[in-house]
């Protein structure tokens, strides 16, 4: 494979450094969505190993409980770092850019599984494509589409759907 997609690991720091090892052993480039527990680790402990990650995915809370005031630039140099923010939208760095998004007008059933489905259609549609904002647009569309059912799962959306709502504007600076 040429990506591995660390999501939560229940907390096993040994399974995830050694994940990422292989990845960097084996040239494989690496998105992460840390669990709490993982992220309860703290940034000492973690700092070895982000500095490997491609793609970084975490909500406003997890962002300022792992790395307090500091820049998490500092911690992961080659990363696309995104920090979603709920019904606020998200915030994406690369090396030189900061990106910005809202969300789309949409029916609200239950936030279940939004953030989760957020990660997922970034992360799939940067790979597919290789577009920051494309990717953030899917992501978005994906995370729209699975608050308008219940559960975590109903409403994820396939390469090519992007739902009923329009493009959200994504602002670069």
């Amino acid at each position: 494979s040429k990506w591995l997609f660390l999501d939560s690991l229940g907390g096993h720091y040994d399974l995830f450094e050694a994940l990422v090892n292989y990845a960097v052993k084996n040239n494989i480039k690496i998105a992460c969505n840390p669990g709490g527990k993982e992220l309860q680790r703290g940034l000492s402990k973690l700092a070895p190993l982000l500095k490997s990650i491609d793609i970084f995915l975490v909500n406003k809370e997890e962002a300022k409980s792992l790395f307090g005031e500091q820049n998490p630039r500092d911690f992961m140099p080659k990363a696309i770092i995104s920090i979603s923010d709920g019904p606020r939208g998200v915030m994406v760095f690369d090396k030189e850019k900061i990106y910005t998004a809202g969300i789309p007008d949409s029916p609200v059933v239950e936030r279940t599984g939004a953030g989760d489905a957020f990660g997922s259609g970034f992360v799939s549609e940067f790979i597919r494509s290789g577009d920051i904002v494309k990717a953030i647009q899917f992501g978005t569309a994906n995370a729209s589409s699975v608050v308008t059912q219940f559960g975590a799962k109903a409403g994820i959306l396939k390469q090519g759907d992007w739902g009923p709502w329009g493009l959200i504007e994504v602002k670069k600076s």
